[in-house]
């Protein structure tokens, strides 16, 4: 049998083509994105084949999407319009120095993390560095939301990477792993020490690039996660910093 040609070979130098069922399996990694370019006759195929052209989504150094927002893009999102107006215009602003906190609010199943996810993907896109962690009820962790955001080892910032990697410094208490415990476990005065920790960490952090800090299942939130969600909002009211909260 003679050998179909492919997308592969129909493509520029430097570009990627594939079909349209490659783009639906893709649609599922939120780090994948795709240009229609058409239909083009493939050699042994009947019918003209629906072609598109794989986007790079992030580039260089940049941090990837967390696949804690892996979306399935192929719905379309219906009925939310109010609301994704409502994020965009807090992003355009934290992006000019206004952090912003977004909750979305709604019953299981509504499509809140849909919203939300689609949100960090056009943040993404803008150039931010986004950071997600999700809240477990059947094993509620203090600070498990941030902790999950921040284990990412391609954050670039050095004391994340000692606390991370070495257990050194107030963010230690984040990962506790083989290290000295939770600093909720270790009084008040620890405690204080790791929410100013993560603070200004989320600052350096948006000196660098607009930051968004997806949180998600806050109502299964321990409370000294409130508290520290509370303790950052409050003391990084300048940073390009948007975070978006689901409950």
């Amino acid at each position: 049998f003679p050998r179909p040609r492919t997308a592969r070979r129909l493509a520029e130098p430097g570009e990627i083509l594939a079909t349209k069922s490659v783009q639906l399996m893709g649609a599922r990694r939120a780090d994948a994105q795709f240009e229609d370019v058409g239909t083009r006759a493939l050699k042994g195929l009947d019918d003209p084949v629906e072609i598109v052209r794989v986007l790079d989504t992030h580039s260089g150094d940049s941090v990837p999407m967390p696949r804690a927002l892996a979306i399935d893009r192929r719905f379309p999102i219906v009925g939310r319009t109010a609301v994704i107006n409502q994020i965009a215009q807090r992003w355009q602003a934290a992006c000019k120095g206004t952090a912003a906190t977004l909750l979305v609010t709604g019953q299981p199943g509504i499509g809140k993390s849909r919203v939300i996810a689609d949100a960090a993907l056009q943040a993404h896109a803008d150039g931010a560095l986004v950071l997600a962690g999700i809240c477990d009820g059947e094993r509620p962790v203090p600070y498990q939301p941030f902790a999950m955001a921040l284990a990412d080892p391609a954050i670039d910032d050095e004391q994340l990477s000692l606390a991370r990697g070495a257990g050194v410094g107030a963010l230690a208490a984040l990962f506790p792993g083989d290290w000295s415990g939770r600093s909720d476990e270790q009084g008040p005065a620890a405690r204080f020490e790791l929410f100013d920790a993560v603070s200004n960490l989320l600052h350096r952090l948006c000196t660098v690039q607009p930051v968004t800090l997806v949180l998600e299942d806050l109502h299964w939130a321990t409370p000294p996660t409130l508290l520290l969600l509370r303790h950052v909002v409050q003391h990084v009211p300048d940073a390009r910093l948007l975070v978006l909260g689901s409950y």
